[in-house]
């Protein structure tokens, strides 16, 4: 096997790495969606650890992976280095018995991410909801809530209470 074969081995079982680590990434958001949802603050305190730890794993994978990207003449960084014109003129630098597992693995690979990033976005805002109600709740218990506020046509706007009024005294 040539240095070339090896390091597109390599190349390949690193990316499968990082696609196992990130299919593990995913089940953990949905959990964390679930864990969310219910207030189930202990267990996602469980969890956040675990997510923290494989996030580190993630990251050490993708330090491998610029590494073997390195090796192959691809001297930026990670974020420039994935896409797809990049991989598809990298696909064509190995050997040709490679190539078809190269591109299944990357291709793999960046349906993860895809997915990672929408499962962190619902996970984003179920959080600012959850967050909007307790600070609304808080408000009606702390008498502070505010009132709301109706917009004039120029963008301003008035203080509902202010002057709309059910009665006067």
């Amino acid at each position: 096997m040539s240095p070339l074969d090896a390091c597109a081995h390599l190349l390949i079982e690193t990316m499968q790495k990082n696609t196992h680590h990130l299919s593990h990434l995913n089940q953990i958001l949905d959990q964390e969606r679930q864990l969310i949802e219910t207030s189930d603050h202990k267990g996602l305190i469980a969890l956040l650890e675990q997510k923290e730890e494989l996030i580190e794993s993630i990251h050490q994978t993708e330090q491998q992976l610029l590494q073997l990207l390195n090796k192959y003449g691809y001297k930026t960084h990670f974020r420039q280095a994935v896409s797809s014109d990049n991989f598809a003129q990298l696909a064509e630098k190995l050997p040709l018995a490679l190539q078809a597992s190269f591109i299944q693995a990357w291709t793999e690979l960046k349906t993860l991410l895809i997915e990672t990033r929408q499962l962190n976005s619902i996970n984003r805002r179920v959080v600012e909801y959850s967050k909007y109600s307790v600070d609304h709740l808080l408000g009606i218990l702390r008498g502070s809530q505010t009132h709301p506020a109706l917009y004039q046509a120029n963008g301003r706007y008035d203080d509902f209470n202010e002057h709309h009024s059910l009665a006067k005294a």
